[in-house]
């Protein structure tokens, strides 16, 4: 799961950066927000869930 959202949050900073359908500024920072929550859900798994 963090491995695709991160996969998707790449996708869309990348295509922020082109500027592909003009939305630059709203796909970046989805996209940025993607990678964070991806890291944010390894590390959980990582520890073994929440306490």
């Amino acid at each position: 799961m963090a491995i695709r959202l991160a996969l998707v949050g790449v996708a869309l900073v990348a295509v922020g950066a082109l500027d592909l359908g003009g939305f630059r500024e709203i796909t970046v920072a989805v996209g940025g927000l993607a990678l964070v929550a991806s890291g944010i859900s390894w590390l959980v798994a990582r520890r073994g869930g929440t306490s």
